[in-house]
C-alpha cells in the first residue's frame, strides 16, 4: 500500500511583505519601510496605495480562508480600503499573490486600523498586522474687509468667499458660526479661520485688519467776507480751512468742492467740512450774515438864506442812519460832510446814501 500525505507533513507557511520587506504576524508597529504606515494625505484629495505580497514558503498549498479574503477592522477601518485582492489557493514552495490596500483619511490627525488574513497556516491564523496614516488638513480661507469703519458707521464688516459647504464653519477668533458674514466689527486685528465638522480640519489663521475709526476733519475756519448792503441784498461766506483732496463743504444744505458760498441771504448759517472718503464731518462754524440794511432817510435841511450882505445860502442836511453817510446835491458830487455852502439862488435837490 502506498503512503498518504497531508498538510501535517507538508503544512503551508504564510509570509507577509510590504515594499519588498517582511512584516511580521501580530506587528503592531506600521512602519514606512514596509509600507504599513501610508504617510501623509490631505484629507479633501487624493489617495495613497499600497500593495503588500502574501507568500507560501511551505510545502503545502495555502488556502486563504476568510470573508473577505482580506478583512479590515480597527477605529478608523473606513479610511484603508482593499482595492485589489488576492487569489487562493497560494501555491507550496515560494508561491504567492498580491492585494492592495488604499488609504482614503476622512478626517485629519492619524489613522489606525488592523489587518486580519484567514488562511490554513496552523500557528499564523489569522495573519495580523497593524496599519497607520495620517490625514491632513488643506483648507485655505479666502475672505476679505467689505467694509472699514467710517464716521457714520464706526464698525466693519468681514465676508469669507471660501472653503464653502454645508460642513464648513467660520470663526474670526471666537465661537464658530454656519454665516460666512462677520459684521459690527470693532477695529482690531482678526484671526479668521474654517472649519470643516465632519473632518476635524481647520484652516490656517488668515489675519484682517479692521481699521480705526477716521477722525473727523477741523472745524472750519471762514468769514463772510460780504455782508448784505442796499444794493446787494445777499451775503458771502468764504472758507479757509481745512483744504485738501476729499474735502467738501457746506452752509447747511447741499456739499460742493467750492470753499465759497454767495447769494446768501440774510440768516444765521452752520459751515462744515466733510471728508467724502471716509463720510467725516467737522463740527460746525456759525456764522451770520445780516439783515439787508434800511436806507438813509433825511430827516431835516436847514437852509440858510442869502442876505443883502451874504448873497449865497447854505445848507445843512441831517439823515437817520447807523452806518456811514454820504451826501450830495443835485447828485453830482459825493461827499462827507453834510453842510453845503455857497449855494447862489435856485432849486436844489439833496440826497444821501451809505457809504457802504
Amino acid at each position: 500500500t502506498g503512503d498518504t500525505y497531508t498538510n501535517v507533513c507538508f503544512p503551508p507557511e504564510i509570509n507577509l511583505k510590504g515594499n519588498g520587506v517582511a512584516i511580521v504576524n501580530g506587528d503592531a508597529d506600521p512602519s514606512a519601510a514596509d509600507h504599513t504606515d501610508f504617510g501623509s494625505q490631505n484629507v479633501s484629495s487624493g489617495t495613497i496605495v499600497r500593495t503588500f505580497t502574501i507568500e507560501n514558503t511551505g510545502a503545502g498549498t495555502l488556502t486563504l480562508s476568510g470573508s473577505p479574503l482580506v478583512n479590515i477592522t480597527g477605529t478608523h477601518a473606513a479610511d484603508f480600503t482593499v482595492t485589489a485582492l488576492p487569489t487562493t489557493p497560494v501555491a507550496a514552495s515560494n508561491g504567492s499573490t498580491t492585494f492592495q490596500i488604499t488609504f482614503d483619511p476622512s478626517a485629519s490627525g492619524v489613522r489606525t486600523a488592523t489587518v486580519s488574513i484567514a488562511n490554513n497556516d496552523s500557528d499564523e491564523n489569522p495573519y495580523t498586522f497593524a496599519l497607520q496614516g495620517t490625514g491632513l488638513c488643506d483648507i485655505t480661507i479666502t475672505a476679505t474687509i467689505t467694509q472699514q469703519p467710517t464716521c457714520t458707521t464706526p464698525t466693519g464688516t468681514i465676508v469669507i468667499t471660501a472653503p464653502t459647504g454645508g460642513s464648513i464653519q467660520y470663526s474670526v477668533g471666537g465661537a464658530y458660526q454656519t454665516s460666512a458674514t462677520f459684521a459690527n466689527l470693532s477695529p482690531d486685528t482678526y484671526q479668521v479661520t474654517a472649519r470643516n465638522t465632519m473632518t476635524g480640519c481647520t484652516s490656517p489663521a488668515l489675519n484682517l485688519t479692521v481699521n480705526a475709526v477716521p477722525n473727523a476733519p477741523a472745524t472750519p475756519t471762514a468769514t463772510v467776507t460780504v455782508q448784505p448792503t442796499c444794493t446787494t441784498p445777499t451775503g458771502t461766506i468764504v472758507i479757509t480751512a481745512p483744504t485738501g483732496a476729499n474735502l467738501q463743504y457746506s452752509v447747511g444744505g447741499t456739499y460742493q468742492t467750492s470753499a465759497t458760498f454767495a447769494n446768501l441771504s440774510p440768516d444765521t448759517y452752520q459751515v462744515t467740512a466733510q471728508n467724502t472718503a471716509t463720510g467725516c464731518t467737522s463740527k460746525p462754524l456759525s456764522l451770520t450774515v445780516n439783515s439787508v440794511p434800511n436806507a438813509p432817510m433825511i430827516s431835516e435841511v436847514i437852509l440858510t438864506q442869502p442876505t443883502c450882505a451874504v448873497p449865497t445860502g447854505t445848507a445843512q442836511i441831517n439823515a437817520t442812519s447807523n452806518l456811514l453817510l454820504q451826501y450830495s446835491k443835485n447828485g453830482t458830487v459825493w461827499q462827507s460832510s453834510n453842510s453845503f455852502s455857497g449855494l447862489t439862488p435856485a432849486a436844489y435837490t439833496f440826497q444821501v446814501r451809505t457809504t457802504a
